[in-house]
Parts: structure tokens; C-alpha cells; sequence
């Protein structure tokens, strides 16, 4: 099989795992905050189905993108451990991620910072352990 496949692969696996964690997250924060639900359910049962939805596809396309990237910048990289331009861009990936909710949403920050969590060690831990894995690197 060419690299496309395998990285196609690769980035499928790592978006459905943060796509999972982040409708499992989401879904808990809303069963637990009653006031975020409790004067329109239509309404509000229709937002969380966009919000699940798309979100659930744009991590999907983010998920590709790093994987590409990962696979650009690792692919002449001895030691896949020390720093390099990769983990740059997901410290400033999650840094605009966690300023944006700030400004936006800054009730919900401590969630956020819990999805970026799980982000950098999808993209740092998971991504390119798959990618040597199936020797697309």
C-alpha cells in the first residue's frame, strides 16, 4: 500500500480516539450542568447535535493536518523524543485553542484544558508512535 493510506490510517485512528473523548467529555459536561439545559431542550438538544457533529469532523480534519505535518517534519528526525518544529506547532495549536475559550467561553476553560491535555498526548504520544509503527517514517 502507498504512504497516503497509511497515514489516511494513521489519522482516522487518532481523530476517532479524540473525537470519542471529546463527545464522552462534552456529553458528561452537559449531564452534569443542569443550568445549561434546563430552559429550552430543543434547543439546546439541537445545538449539542451541531456542536458533537462538527466537532467531531473538524477534529477529524485537524487530526489529518498534524498527521501530515508529523510525517514532513519526522521523516529525517533521529530521535522522534527531542524537541523539534512538530511539537512547536501543537504547543502553538493548543496555546490559540486555550486563548480563543478563554475570551470566548471562559466559564468552561478548566474543560478545555482538559481536551487540549488529551490533544497533546494524542498528537506528541499516539500520532507518531502509529506512524513508525506502520513505517510510513
Amino acid at each position: 500500500m502507498t504512504s497516503f493510506f497509511y497515514i489516511l490510517i494513521v489519522s482516522l485512528i487518532s481523530g476517532a480516539l479524540f473525537g470519542l473523548i471529546f463527545i464522552a467529555h462534552t456529553s458528561l459536561l452537559f449531564v452534569f450542568k443542569e443550568e445549561l439545559y434546563s430552559r429550552n431542550n430543543k434547543l439546546f438538544i439541537k445545538l449539542v447535535t451541531y456542536i458533537i457533529i462538527f466537532g467531531f469532523l473538524a477534529i477529524n480534519l485537524i487530526t489529518y493536518i498534524f498527521v501530515l505535518l508529523a510525517k514532513i517534519i519526522l521523516e529525517n528526525k533521529k530521535s522522534y523524543w527531542e524537541f523539534n518544529e512538530y511539537h512547536l506547532l501543537i504547543i502553538m495549536f493548543i496555546s490559540l485553542i486555550i486563548i480563543v475559550s478563554k475570551i470566548l467561553i471562559p466559564k468552561f476553560l478548566r474543560h478545555i484544558i482538559i481536551q487540549m491535555l488529551i490533544c497533546s498526548i494524542i498528537f506528541v504520544i499516539i500520532i507518531p508512535n502509529l506512524l513508525i509503527s506502520l513505517e510510513v517514517l
